[in-house]
């Protein structure tokens, strides 16, 4: 006697094959025969499996007609799965007879490049693209460090070209101070004791310039543009 399932499941799509990766939304008939049934707005959790194990779930609400729409929004191996829908504690089909095929797309996601080129393949594929990200980061990081430093030089030099520093070995509460700067530079008075001094400046010409101070002492002036 040929065993005939109890509960089935009807496919409305034309068709039981889809390309990995398509999104297309899947219909089914849940179906009891000799019987009517009334599931509309129940939960219905539709399972893809293969070899007895799980690899695809998605629960939906049962519709109108107790039918059934979900689609597969993630990439899953290619290859032949048995489609399971439960509600409740009913199992549709009562077989193993509705079957839907993946095959690959033009797009080949991630998990048919691993079927095809292996898993230590992709690893070695991030790990490269990942190296090369530090890589570039690193250049870009160092050569800001060498743009900072090379302007920092440069601006230091600068002020090398465009500063003298005399030296006042009599102690004197006046210095005068000769300078070929041509113009009024900035005067700073460092005693023999490495201290700031401040005094009245006073210039006299673009090439020359008197400090009087409250008390006579001696050490240094550096004059900069």
């Amino acid at each position: 006697m040929r065993q005939r399932p109890i509960l089935t499941l009807e496919n409305l799509n034309f068709g039981n094959q889809l390309k990995q990766s398509d999104q297309s939304m899947l219909r089914f008939k849940l179906a009891r025969e000799g019987e009517r049934l009334r599931l509309a707005g129940k939960r219905a959790t539709c399972f893809l499996l293969k070899c007895g194990e799980i690899y695809y779930a998605q629960t939906v609400e049962v519709g109108a007609d107790n039918v059934v729409e979900f689609n597969i929004n993630t990439d899953v191996e290619t290859g032949e799965y048995t489609l399971e829908v439960v509600v409740g504690k009913q199992y549709f089909p009562s077989d193993h007879e509705v079957k839907l095929t993946i095959v690959h797309s033009s797009n080949r996601p991630l998990l048919a490049e691993i079927e095809y080129y292996g898993v230590e393949a992709i690893k070695q594929d991030v790990l490269k693209a990942t190296l090369k990200n530090i890589s570039d980061e690193v250049e870009k990081h160092v050569s800001g460090i060498n743009d900072t430093v090379r302007t920092t030089a440069e601006e230091y030099l600068k002020e090398l070209n465009t500063a003298r520093v005399i030296q006042q070995q009599v102690p004197l509460a006046e210095w005068e101070i000769t300078h070929d700067l041509g113009g009024y530079p900035v005067v700073t008075v460092i005693d023999n004791n490495g201290f700031e001094v401040v005094g009245d400046v006073n210039y006299i010409s673009k090439s020359k310039l008197t400090v009087t101070f409250n008390s006579e002492f001696s050490g240094k002036v550096i004059l900069t543009n």
